[in-house]
């Protein structure tokens, strides 16, 4: 895999990614809905390994749904995997065509790597989109982006598009009628004063209040590992993610969380 450098942040060059492991998915092939030169997202998170979106098209080139076949059938010599992962240069679900590709990796999966599951990450901005809840339920690993509790510090680390709240996104997961899990990235650090991060003791316990509320299958907890656009950010040690993981835990929720040990 070749990385587009974007100010230490990198842009994956490649409709197919990897294989590759990954920390929730292990042995994972990544499905790069999105341009390969430009991000398309309707967060700006600052601490997205593909940089700001500063660097979105005003007119992406989406993959195409025979592109994204043709280069699976390249790996399949390489298809030991865990996973086929939609993931890639922003959020997969903004692609038009997403229901379409994912039935169409759905039959790919099923004739020839009926073992492997197939999962998606995503920011639950297009829930209320009856089209992707429909691919959504097709799709064995839907892993939603929830990285606060409070609207503040959501504003403040995932700079949703305008108009979009947590409060929206919480009703979404209400709605939802299938197994989900959360992914929460926490991130510490201040600048000029103010803090960038999310592991205050009141947003933790907002967080937890949502997580108690929404009832995921299950919680991944995670810090940084990797160049981030916002160079103040600071990683959360393991000890306190382990912390938050045993929180969940203790609410009935399984939890795991991922760092390097002490």
């Amino acid at each position: 895999m070749k990385a587009i450098n974007k100010d230490d942040t990198f842009l994956f060059d490649k409709v197919i990614v990897g294989p590759i492991k990954s920390r929730r998915l292990g042995n994972s092939l990544g499905i790069n809905l999105l341009p390969t030169l430009s991000k398309v997202c309707n967060f700006d998170c600052n601490y997205c390994e593909c940089g700001w979106n500063k660097h979105t098209s005003k007119k992406p080139d989406f993959a195409s749904l025979t592109t994204i076949l043709n280069e699976l059938h390249k790996k399949i010599e390489l298809m030991k995997v865990d996973s086929i992962t939609f993931a890639g240069n922003g959020e997969p679900t903004l692609h038009p065509k997403f229901h379409q590709i994912v039935i169409e990796i759905v039959n790919f999966r099923n004739e020839h790597f009926p073992k492997s599951k197939i999962s998606v990450l995503t920011n639950g901005t297009q829930l209320h989109k009856p089209s992707i809840i429909k691919a959504l339920k097709k799709i064995d690993v839907v892993q939603i982006k929830l990285d606060a509790g409070l609207e503040s510090t959501f504003t403040r680390i995932n700079s949703p598009n305008s108009g979009f709240t947590i409060e929206k996104l919480i009703k979404n997961l209400h709605t939802i009628d299938f197994d989900f899990e959360i992914q929460t990235m926490f991130v510490d650090g201040s600048f000029e004063g103010y803090p960038t991060g999310n592991v205050s003791e009141i947003e933790i316990r907002k967080w937890l209040k949502i997580i108690y509320e929404i009832q995921p299958k299950k919680v991944h907890i995670y810090s940084i590992d990797r160049e981030v656009p916002l160079k103040c950010l600071e990683k959360v040690d393991s000890k306190q993610l382990r912390d938050i993981a045993n929180k969940v835990n203790k609410l009935g929720i399984h939890a795991e969380y991922y760092g390097e040990e002490l």
